[in-house]
């Protein structure tokens, strides 16, 4: 009876963790139209636990999640305000809460002027200050190295960065990321301060799509129902086993 309780352990933690791998699969799929968006892996462990026959059981736990952070798609649309920047390089963004990042550069101009994302938030030039684009400085254009210009000459440079580890970073919604670590400054004034350059180019006229590709997280998503059925099949099974024993076991009780 106790090997059977174990089992019904074992097969409970699957199932949890198959709901988790479900969560994320689902969120994948819901955002394979979101501009900049990338998907996620629920990363799992073994988790070990004392049975109640003083047995070692192999469980299995939610350890965190993997991004792939490889670029989507490059879209383009011809708007002088959506903008992309290369692998492992985020455009930055203020918010009441702080300094946050994004790979979304679907940016447009508020009624002051202001460059801001699609949520009102401001885009920050590399001083850390608001982008301000005026009607005198019409049609702008943008350099590789994200400098901004109108018909007045240099308007700001946009605050592009990385980071040393890119899963540090932690969605916040919106298509924003934070994370406690330092930003690498790619265009503020210690750029020439890096050990290892790191090379990006900013375009104009271009949003980057989701990395999120439909037919494989289908597949994965049948292979989690198939996956959940099998389990709950298993635990069935072993309910069926631990009554049947029981009704014996009280047959022989009452003889």
């Amino acid at each position: 009876a106790k090997v059977m309780e174990n089992s019904s352990y074992i097969g409970l933690s699957r199932q949890i963790a198959l709901g988790r791998k479900m969560d994320i699969v689902s969120n994948n799929i819901a955002n394979i139209d979101t501009a900049g968006f990338r998907g996620e892996r629920p990363i799992f462990e073994e988790f070990v636990v004392k049975a109640t026959n003083k047995r070692e059981v192999s469980l299995v736990q939610d350890f965190g999640v993997w991004r792939n952070n490889e670029p989507g798609p490059l879209k383009k649309t011809g708007s002088p305000f959506d903008f992309t920047t290369s692998k492992d390089t985020y455009f930055t963004i203020n918010t009441d809460q702080g300094i946050r990042y994004t790979n979304n550069g679907r940016f447009q101009l508020a009624a002051d002027g202001t460059l801001v994302n699609l949520n009102g938030l401001p885009v920050l030039d590399n001083n850390e200050n608001p982008i301000i684009i005026t009607e005198e400085d019409g049609n702008i254009t943008v350099t590789d190295n994200g400098i901004i210009n109108g018909l007045q000459g240099e308007i700001a440079q946009f605050k592009i960065v990385s980071f040393d580890d890119l899963q540090t970073l932690k969605k916040v919604g919106g298509g924003l990321y934070e994370t406690e670590s330092d930003p690498i400054d790619l265009t503020g004034d210690n750029q020439n301060d890096l050990i290892v350059k790191i090379d990006f180019t900013v375009k104009q006229g271009f949003f980057e799509g989701s990395n999120v590709k439909g037919i494989l997280e289908m597949t994965r998503m049948m292979e989690v129902v198939r996956s959940y059925v099998s389990t709950a099949n298993m635990l069935k099974t072993d309910h069926d086993l631990q009554r049947k024993a029981v009704d014996k076991l009280g047959q022989v009780v009452s003889a």
